[in-house]
C-alpha cells in the first residue's frame, strides 16, 4: 500500500472463503483494513459466493468489518457508494443469483462510475473455474462505465471485446485448486483514464508452491517410490512452502502398502500438504487375462466352492448362484466394450 498509494481499494468478493470465517480471520482481516482505515484509504467490498450467508437471519462477518471507519461493505443486495468524484455500484453474488445486472440507468456522467461484482463474466466456461456462479452481462454493458472489477475466476483475466472488465485474481492460495507450482498472486492497479483505464499487476510475496511426485509409478514398490520423494524433497526443501506431492500410475499392491502417512513424513514442515496416490489405470484385457490364469473364472468359482461347502445341496445352490452373477457380469463387460 505504501508504495502504491491507492485513492480507493476495491475487493470483489469472496474476502473470507467461509460463512463462518473464524474469530482469528476476522481479527486479521480487520486489523488490515484498519491500517488502511489509518491512512485514510477508503474500501468498498462486495460479498462472494463462498462468504455469503445461505441463512440471512444469521448475518454476515462483512458487516462487522463495515463498522470500521472508510470501509463499504455492500451484502446481498445491489448498492453503490460515492468516494470523491467516483460513483462505485456493487452486485454482490446474491444479488447477481437472484437476476440483476449492472445498472446503465444509474451511471452519473458526471463522476467516474465503478462496477464491481463477483460473477462469472458472460457465463463463459472458462471463469467458472469449476465452481458455480451466476452469469453477468459485462460486454453488454462495460462501456458504460470507466473500470468493471470482477471477482470469482481466481486469475488475472482481460474480458475479450472490452478494454475495461478485469479479474484480479487472488492475493494468495485460496484452496489446493489454486495449485500451480510458480504461480504468481497479486492485484490490479488502475489510473482511471478519459479514454480507458490504465491497469498495471502487482505481484503480491506468498508462500512459495512446490510440486512433487512422479508421472509414472508403475512397476515400482513402496519403497522405490518413498526414496524417490526423498530426493526431491531433499533437492528441494518444502519448508515453509505450500506442497503438492502427485504419484501417478501406481500398481495396486503398491498403493496398498504405500500409506499417505509415509508421505507426509518425508514433506514434515510444509505450510501446507496435499497428497493424491492414484493408482494407474487397468485395462480390461489385463485384468481378463489376470481373471484366467489358472482356468475360467466359472472354474476357479467351482474350485473354490468345492473346497469351502460340504453340504452338496449347498454347493449346488451357490455354484447357481454364482455362475449367475458371472454370466452377468460378463454380459456387462461386453456391452461396455460395444459401446465403446
Amino acid at each position: 500500500i505504501d508504495e502504491v498509494c491507492p485513492d480507493i481499494v476495491i475487493h470483489s468478493g469472496d474476502l473470507f472463503d467461509s460463512a463462518r470465517p473464524s474469530p482469528n480471520e476476522v481479527d486479521f482481516a480487520m486489523s488490515q483494513f484498519k491500517r488502511l482505515s489509518q491512512a485514510g484509504i477508503p474500501v468498498v467490498i462486495v460479498e462472494g459466493g463462498h462468504s455469503y450467508a445461505r441463512d440471512r437471519s444469521l448475518g454476515s462477518a462483512l458487516r462487522l468489518l463495515g463498522h470500521l471507519q472508510l470501509l463499504t461493505a455492500i451484502t446481498d443486495d445491489p448498492g453503490s457508494v460515492r468516494i470523491g468524484d467516483v460513483l462505485i455500484q456493487g452486485l454482490p453474488f446474491r444479488a447477481v443469483t437472484q437476476g440483476r445486472q449492472p445498472d446503465v440507468g444509474a451511471i452519473d456522467p458526471s463522476c467516474r462510475n465503478v462496477l464491481v461484482s463477483h460473477a462469472c463474466a458472460d457465463g463463459l466456461p472458462y471463469f467458472q473455474s469449476g465452481r458455480p456462479a451466476p452469469p453477468l452481462n459485462v460486454r453488454g454493458s462495460a462501456d458504460g462505465f470507466d473500470y468493471v472489477a470482477l471477482g470469482h475466476y481466481h486469475h488475472f483475466a482481460q474480458i475479450s471485446e472490452t478494454d475495461r472488465a478485469y479479474y484480479a485474481g487472488t492475493t494468495s492460495m485460496v484452496s489446493s485448486a489454486d495449485f500451480n507450482a510458480g504461480r504468481a498472486f497479486g492485484f490490479n492497479v488502475v489510473q482511471l483514464e478519459s479514454d480507458a483505464p490504465l491497469v498495471s499487476r502487482r505481484v503480491t510475496q506468498t508462500v512459495p508452491l512446490h510440486a512433487y511426485g512422479l508421472d509414472n509409478a508403475s512397476g515400482l514398490s513402496r519403497h522405490d517410490v518413498l526414496d524417490l520423494l526423498e530426493r526431491q524433497a531433499k533437492a528441494v526443501t518444502p519448508a515453509g512452502a505450500y506442497v503438492e506431492v502427485v504419484v501417478e500410475g501406481l500398481d495396486p499392491l503398491s498403493r496398498r502398502e504405500l500409506a499417505t502417512r509415509d508421505v507426509e513424513d518425508i514433506f514434515v514442515g510444509a505450510a501446507a500438504l496435499f497428497v493424491s496416490l492414484r493408482v494407474r489405470e487397468q485395462h480390461w484385457e489385463a485384468v481378463q487375462a489376470s481373471l484366467t490364469a489358472g482356468g475360467s473364472a466359472e472354474a476357479r468359482f467351482a474350485e473354490l466352492a468345492e473346497s469351502l461347502i460340504d453340504d452338496a445341496s449347498l454347493r449346488a445352490e451357490v455354484l447357481n448362484l454364482g455362475n449367475d452373477l458371472l454370466a452377468r457380469a460378463a454380459e456387462a463387460v461386453e456391452q461396455e466394450d460395444l459401446a465403446g
